[in-house]
């Protein structure tokens, strides 16, 4: 059996992290153990890495707080700079550094995405993430990239929503949100990890009321997405995706098949190489060649048995999908 090389990789710039929100623990890490920080790998390391994994394409820079990274600019001028599609996925409460640099950036052609994590609207994202203004923030940063935008910036702009029984209401909102905006919409229910999130003991159940009003919020999207367009495969791609998300959430079953271990891998911030931000199994380390990580026989059995794990919503399949 030949094994597909891996196109896309989630990295971790940071585990650092500014906000403290309530479905996720990454921001703890380093107030229980200040001294892994200095563990996290050099740009130039990054950059090593890139050049070896010449088949992956596409990156999501993802953190903690990707612009607390002290390099997080150098990654991303060497990405453009080596022909790889990248999204940085930020909290959007750092304005003025993401403002500078998205401008400092300006001078590529290449397209590159910024996504802002958006989780209500007003005081409910601020509970969401644990601290005040976060939502002014997040705001006043979408402003100032809409404007760079608008003076040629070749980004792609897009929020991203975090489902959870303290926000399921808002989702529509959101979504309308992104429409008076002119921006890229995607969505996840809050996903679980015990090694990366560290959220797995404090897993949030949905009621059945919950389902309900998340369901019809869902379909008011599709139907809205399907309104006055030709229906094509990625928009039918997209949504079938919305429905399975559902589905897994209420059931724990999943229905399409994952991309982990296959043409997706999860980096971390200390170089460690994982199948996906969900499965705690370290297959490698950047410094381990390409072919020996992704043809280990733990890797062949995983993949022969399609990854039926039920341990995640395709949290990072959704990312593509979606963006």
């Amino acid at each position: 059996m030949q094994l597909l090389m891996p196109t896309s990789c989630a990295f971790a710039i940071t585990y650092k992290c500014n906000s403290r929100c309530t479905m996720c623990n990454i921001w703890q890490k380093y107030e229980k153990d200040p001294q892994a920080y200095q563990k996290e790998i050099r740009s130039d390391q990054f950059f090593a890495f890139v050049k070896k994994w010449q088949t992956i394409t596409s990156y999501n820079i993802v953190g903690g707080e990707p612009f607390l990274s002290p390099y997080i600019e150098d990654a991303a001028l060497f990405l453009l700079s080596n022909g790889k599609n990248f999204t940085v996925t930020t909290n959007g409460v750092l304005s003025s550094k993401i403002t500078d640099f998205v401008t400092k950036l300006s001078t590529f052609p290449q397209q590159y995405g910024i996504s802002i994590s958006l989780d209500a609207i007003g005081e409910i994202h601020d509970k969401m993430r644990g601290r005040r203004k976060s939502y002014e923030r997040a705001m006043q940063t979408l402003k100032n990239l809409i404007q760079t935008k608008e003076n040629g910036s070749n980004i792609r702009l897009s929020i991203h929503f975090t489902l959870s029984p303290l926000n399921y209401s808002q989702l529509w909102q959101v979504y309308e949100l992104t429409k008076e905006l002119k921006l890229g919409f995607r969505f996840n229910f809050m996903a679980y990890s015990d090694f990366y999130f560290e959220n797995k003991d404090t897993r949030m159940k949905f009621t059945e009321t919950q389902f309900n009003i998340i369901e019809n919020q869902i379909n008011k999207i599709i139907s809205d997405e399907r309104n006055g367009k030709n229906t094509n495969d990625k928009l039918e791609k997209r949504h079938a995706h919305f429905r399975a998300m559902l589905a897994y959430e209420k059931n724990q079953v999943k229905n399409m098949l994952c991309t982990a271990y296959t043409t997706h891998m999860y980096l971390d911030p200390y170089g460690a190489i994982y199948p996906c931000c969900f499965l705690n199994k370290k297959v490698g380390t950047i410094d381990d060649p390409p072919e020996v990580v992704w043809a280990n026989e733990e890797l062949k059995e995983f993949i022969k048995c399609d990854c039926k794990c039920n341990i995640c919503p395709h949290w990072f399949e959704s990312v593509c999908l979606m963006s």
